[in-house]
């Protein structure tokens, strides 16, 4: 249940300003892919124009939600009949196949209001691909005044067949400044927000959640374990042990985020082909402990290990 109407950041007034536009003048594509990076705001977005699509209010052109008509009381409930949210039963699992059978009968009736029928989908990146093409045989039939929401954090692992079925709207990372300027609610310490802001590599929602609690504690105590083994005061093993019981996903990003940071130092400089294949390897983890259930001490003492022979290439 949400207790206040969502709008969209002020980062996202352009997009928000396009979508209205379209559907106010009655040309609103079927379904609207809402493609970026994690942590910049596209879910909330996506929330905010599902209540803006289902308000009953009779006041044309409004920009936001009324919050005070039976379209709106039913959305912050959390009820709306003409609305339906699909994301994944379980922390960490795939969108299941009978999530999306479930949407096609939802699609094919009549709306409960007499409006918009609205699907949200969040993430596709999280559906199986059974549950894609059971997507794509949906969205090739469209239905009335049906549309479908769906949030792609990595537009990379999106089929081409359902991209080319949506209007693609694309959020990419806001500008620092507007970021910085929408921190200062969460710290007053300038220092601190640079901080969170770099380490968050510009995206806000991650900047503000380094900012709420111990995170950037618990990132300076993993990069010290990478010092710890990149000068050969601990064993791969034993920086495994400390490692494997912690968010495995967050450790990821953080990793891939000194090795970018590492390449990119040395672009004016020696390049290091093994740096490029070390991310890459990254990369591939970071997939891997999303597409399936990998053992994770295991993969941190094969990361470590690698780690620790492209330090030796380095130091010597």
């Amino acid at each position: 249940m949400i207790s206040s109407i969502p709008r969209p950041f002020q980062w996202q007034l352009t997009q928000w300003r396009e979508l209205l536009s379209r559907y106010l003048t009655g040309v609103l594509p079927h379904a609207l892919l809402m493609s970026g990076p994690e942590f910049v705001g596209k879910e909330n977005f996506a929330i905010a124009l599902v209540h803006r699509f289902l308000c009953l209010s009779s006041e044309q052109g409004i920009d936001q939600a009324c919050g005070d008509c039976k379209g709106c009381y039913l959305c912050l409930a959390g009820n709306h009949p003409d609305f339906v949210l699909i994301e994944p039963e379980d922390e960490g699992k795939e969108i299941k196949i009978k999530q999306i059978r479930a949407v096609a009968s939802f699609v094919s009736k009549s709306a409960h209001q007499g409006g918009w029928k609205i699907i949200m989908i969040n993430s596709i990146d999280k559906m199986s691909p059974e549950s894609k093409v059971a997507l794509l045989k949906i969205l090739e039939e469209p239905q009335g005044k049906t549309v479908f929401i769906i949030v792609s954090h990595e537009a990379g692992r999106v089929p081409s067949t359902i991209i080319s079925r949506c209007q693609k709207i694309t959020f990419p990372v806001p500008p620092e400044i507007n970021v910085l300027k929408w921190l200062e609610d969460s710290s007053n310490d300038e220092n601190k927000l640079i901080k969170a802001l770099e380490l968050s590599n510009g995206k806000p929602l991650l900047a503000q959640h380094y900012l709420s609690g111990s995170l950037i504690k618990q990132r300076d105590e993993f990069n010290a374990i990478l010092d710890d083994l990149w000068f050969g005061q601990v064993s791969p093993v034993e920086a495994a042990q400390k490692c494997h019981q912690k968010k495995a996903l967050e450790l990821m990003d953080w990793y891939r985020f000194r090795v970018h940071r590492m390449a990119k130092d040395r672009c004016d400089g020696d390049l290091v082909p093994e740096i490029f294949f070390f991310y890459d390897k990254l990369n591939k983890a970071r997939n891997w402990l999303i597409e399936s259930n990998p053992n994770p001490k295991l993969l941190w003492e094969e990361l470590f290990f690698d780690w620790t022979a492209l330090s030796k290439k380095l130091i010597l």
